[in-house]
């Protein structure tokens, strides 16, 4: 077994990406969260120095600037691995701009009972909504590869934006292709470096032979699968959780917009927010179904042609008694046959528990909505 790789083993490609990567080098995400810090922070110092504040007026700086850090970490820690969009962000940004525009409408309420001197953060917090409406668009766009690409038909997929990835935008190209003539081979992309048969065999082997020095012949094949691949399936369980619950949040908008209408002291804009609340909902849960659908499929191909390689390579170097007792048909029945039933079991394996969760989520509304089942 080798022990040592020499330099001038690597791959070309790997020594232009390390000395073409930048991982220090500013960016526009970087100035726009720079400038929020400088912000955030001079308004903190002037909530502790200046005389009778309450205490709330010093914490509510204080967390943001606690979030803004948590942001410049997270920017630099996706920076320096060389991911040009984070769905982190992305969602920090929009919560964030969402409380901005909470605090504008609060700023503009009170504008006739603000004292002199508070003014001076109403001054800061106008320039501090700007730059956070300049981050949330700066995270839907993408950076400029911080390499040169790799040659051949590389996915767009691996450097696609936020919303690209969760809407599917980087599948355009190929279905416009398709729609003006009929696909080649040279037009599909080459696969995710994570999604190769070559990647997904070493880290199956590696964790298989884990188990193996830890417990011999009780060695767990699930346990393997799971430390390969569980991360992906797991994120795919939250969205799995998450579309299931919105699925019962239309009903309950849909009840309150009926009270609504029934009501005549009502306010206007609880109607308007019910309808936009309905169409949020119905967006975010097509999201995330179709993010569970990709990502447990995923998940099945990467199992799939994990197995169908330990198989093959564990066929290599059988014995003459063990091929006496497992013939070639056996051999290629389980990485044809049964390989595939791995792939076709993972869309089904969530319901497990969401299946209950659902029929309990449903009884429980139901009870609320009509009560017992009482006879005369």
């Amino acid at each position: 077994m080798l022990t040592h790789v020499p330099p001038v083993s690597l791959p070309p490609t790997y020594s232009i990406r390390m000395s073409l990567l930048p991982p220090h080098s500013p960016t526009r995400k970087q100035g726009a969260l720079y400038m929020l810090l400088l912000l955030i922070f001079s308004d903190l110092c002037l909530a502790i120095y200046t005389s009778g504040n309450p205490a709330f007026r010093v914490f509510q700086p204080a967390v943001i600037f606690g979030g803004l850090v948590f942001a410049t970490l997270t920017l630099h820690c996706e920076h320096s691995r060389g991911h040009r969009s984070s769905g982190v962000l992305t969602i920090f940004w929009l919560l964030s701009l969402l409380v901005d525009i909470v605090r504008f409408r609060t700023f503009l309420i009170d504008a006739q009972h603000i004292p002199v001197h508070n003014w001076l953060h109403i001054a800061f917090f106008a320039p501090h909504f700007g730059f956070d409406l300049m981050s949330f668009v700066f995270s839907l766009l993408k950076e400029p590869p911080p390499y040169e690409a790799e040659e051949g038909n590389e996915s767009p997929e691996r450097h696609a934006s936020f919303f690209s990835v969760i809407s599917f935008w980087w599948l355009n190209p190929l279905m416009m292709t398709g729609y003006k003539r009929a696909l080649t081979p040279q037009d599909l992309w080459e696969l995710n470096r994570n999604d190769r048969a070559a990647q997904l065999s070493a880290t199956f082997r590696g964790k298989w032979l884990r188990q193996v020095r830890k417990k011999g012949d009780k060695a767990s094949l699930v346990a393997a699968m799971r430390q390969s691949f569980g991360f992906t399936f797991f994120v795919a369980a939250l969205f799995k959780l998450a579309n299931d619950l919105l699925a019962f949040v239309a009903p309950q908008l849909l009840k309150a917009m009926i009270g609504f209408t029934q009501s005549a002291t009502a306010p206007n804009w609880h109607g308007y927010a019910y309808a936009a609340g309905l169409l949020v909902t119905a967006m975010v849960q097509s999201v995330c179904l179709h993010q569970y659908f990709h990502r447990v499929m995923t998940t099945g191909m990467r199992l799939r042609s994990a197995l169908i390689s330990s198989v093959f390579r564990k066929s290599l170097v059988l014995t003459n008694s063990a091929r006496q007792r497992h013939t070639s048909g056996e051999i290629v029945n389980l990485m044809a046959v049964d390989s595939q039933r791995f792939l076709d079991l993972m869309s089904y394996l969530q319901m497990v528990w969401s299946a209950p969760l659902q029929i309990s989520l449903s009884l429980y509304f139901l009870w609320e909505l009509l009560g017992p089942s009482v006879s005369d």
